[in-house]
Formats: C-alpha cells, sequence, structure tokens
C-alpha cells in the first residue's frame, strides 16, 4: 500500500506576522523589568556605600573622640593635605591605600601611583550618570580618582570661614544624629567653569569631583557639598558674626537637583541621580534616598546640625 507525499506546511505570512509581534510585545514587557532590576540593584549597592561611608566616621570618631576633618595635614608628612575620605581610609579596610600616602609623603606626588589616584569601589555610586573619567589630570601632573558622596559642609568643617578641621564630636550634635544628613550623592562630573583645561576644553571644562583632593585648592573639585551655599533665609548674611550659618525657622535649602544635565549641575550641591532620588547617609550610620520633592524647610534642617527647630516628616 503506497501513501502519497504530504509536504510540509509553512508558517503563512500572517503567522510569522503574528508571532513577530508577539515576541516584540515580551521584549516590550521584559526591557523595562530588567531595567528596572538594574536600577534597583544599583540604589541598593549606592545605600551600601553611603552606609560604610557613614560608619567609617563613627569608626574614625570612636578612635579619635570627634569627627574626621574635611580637609587637614596628612600625619608624618611636611605640610601635604588630604580630604576626609582619606582619613577614614583605614576605616573601609583600605589600610594600605591610607599607609601609601603616609609613605609617598601625601596622597599626591605628581605621579600616577599616588594614593589619590587609586579608583575606591566604596566611593563610586553605579547610579552616576555623568560619566566621569576614572581619574581627572591636573596640568601639574596631579591624577585624582572620583568620588560620588560628598561630605556636610556643616558637620566635618566650619562654613563661616576658611576652616576645615571641624570642633563637633557626635555627642555634640545637638539636633540628634539621625535628624542629621553627612554624605549625598554627587556627580561625579559636574558643572562648566574648570579653569584647568588639560582633561577638557570649552564647552566641555567640567570640574570634577575628587575623593583625596583638599577642598582649599578648588572648592568645586572638593568631596563635599556647601552648607552654606545651599541654605537661604539664614539669621543674617553675616560670616564673620556666624548669622550666615545659623539656621532660623524661616530658612529653607537648595534640595537635591533633580537629574540635572552635567552642564546644569552645581557642584556645590548635591543630585538626585534618578527619578527616586538622592542617596544619603545620616549621621547615625542610617541611609535614606532623599527626593527633589522633599521641602526645603526640612531639607535645610537636616543640613545644620544644631539648629534645633523641629525636623518633621519627610
Amino acid at each position: 500500500m503506497s501513501f502519497p507525499f504530504q509536504r510540509r506546511k509553512a508558517f503563512t505570512l500572517i503567522e510569522l506576522l503574528v508571532v513577530i509581534a508577539i515576541i516584540a510585545v515580551l521584549v516590550g514587557l521584559l526591557v523595562p523589568a530588567v531595567q528596572k532590576v538594574r536600577s534597583a540593584a544599583a540604589r541598593m549597592q549606592s545605600c551600601n556605600n553611603a552606609k560604610q561611608i557613614a560608619l567609617a566616621v563613627h569608626n574614625y570618631h570612636d578612635t579619635n573622640s570627634k569627627v574626621p576633618p574635611l580637609a587637614d595635614r596628612v600625619k608624618g608628612t611636611t605640610g601635604n593635605f588630604a580630604s576626609l575620605h582619606y582619613f577614614i581610609l583605614p576605616f573601609i579596610e583600605q589600610d594600605a591605600i591610607y599607609k601609601m600616602g603616609q609613605d609617598n609623603n601625601g596622597v599626591w606626588e605628581r605621579s600616577p601611583n599616588n594614593a589619590a589616584s587609586i579608583k575606591i569601589k566604596t566611593y563610586i555610586s553605579p547610579r552616576d550618570p555623568s560619566m566621569p573619567p576614572d581619574v581627572w589630570r591636573e596640568a601639574n601632573g596631579g591624577t585624582w580618582a572620583i568620588c560620588n558622596y560628598g561630605a556636610n559642609h556643616s558637620i566635618f568643617g566650619v562654613p563661616c570661614g576658611t576652616n576645615t578641621i571641624s570642633p563637633l564630636t557626635l555627642a555634640s550634635i545637638q539636633d540628634g544624629t539621625s535628624n542629621t544628613v553627612g554624605f549625598a550623592e554627587q556627580y561625579g562630573r559636574c558643572g562648566l567653569g574648570e579653569p584647568d583645561r588639560t582633561m577638557g576644553a570649552a564647552p566641555n571644562n567640567f570640574f570634577h569631583k575628587l575623593w583625596g583632593y583638599r577642598v582649599n585648592w578648588r572648592w568645586e573639585r572638593g568631596p563635599y557639598f556647601d552648607t552654606r551655599l545651599m541654605s537661604t533665609r539664614m539669621k543674617g548674611t553675616n560670616q564673620a558674626d556666624g548669622s550666615a550659618c545659623t539656621c532660623v525657622d524661616a530658612s529653607i535649602a537648595a534640595v537635591p537637583q533633580n537629574a540635572p544635565s552635567v552642564q546644569a549641575c552645581n557642584p556645590y550641591f548635591v543630585q538626585a541621580m534618578a527619578a527616586d532620588g538622592c542617596v544619603v547617609s545620616m549621621m547615625d550610620g542610617s541611609v535614606r534616598t532623599v527626593p527633589p520633592s522633599v521641602s526645603p524647610t526640612t531639607w535645610v534642617r537636616a543640613l545644620w546640625a544644631s539648629d534645633g527647630l523641629v525636623l518633621g516628616d519627610w
């Protein structure tokens, strides 16, 4: 008995188009989900970094009975300076880099092998959209690695003046460590106006935030945010009598910039790197994400350590 040959039935054009449409719908559903997972993972990593930095400050305080300075002389060197982020290195398991700074007579020695040129993962936020280089190079040969976590000037320095060595202890933060911001996310590449054109001539002469940099050399490059410049409607405008740094009921502060362009980024402020807000660590070691919609009144009170004003819900 013979059977007639039967040809295999192929997909029709309509069936093929239906399959393609289904695949397109699935991809459309999958891509946002993947992006959401990646965003959540990046935020978790940034929160972990911010927490490690805040806890390092506590460990530094326990060892030295004071908060670390915004910038100070590196012990054992002949007049060389470094930032807060250098002094807490031993407390984030970076003893070797800390020792390098002492052995090399400071964090900067006009070579790519200086301590401050080393990229430190804890100081880098995976959320940063500004796409900074790993290091920024000066015309004089100094190389500096990027930082995404700015220190609060009102805690670690003296805002009404040029002193970068804070007199505060954790116990002297009268508003409570859980109500006071210690660190906040900042773009690594932020704002136009950098006078050193080694790594970017106009219109790309952006400032870079540098973890080992002494703020006094060029404030825009320092790993900090300027609480005084962020704050308005203070008690007064005089720095000499401290009124420009005295928060009152009417005071407000510039809230985290809402995912600004690199050109519009303000290196003295903090930035919300995504729609969910800006990752900040409080002085008690807790971490939260502050949205750009936060009340400017609440925000200013969270930035100043001893204003005696009620923070409120946020």
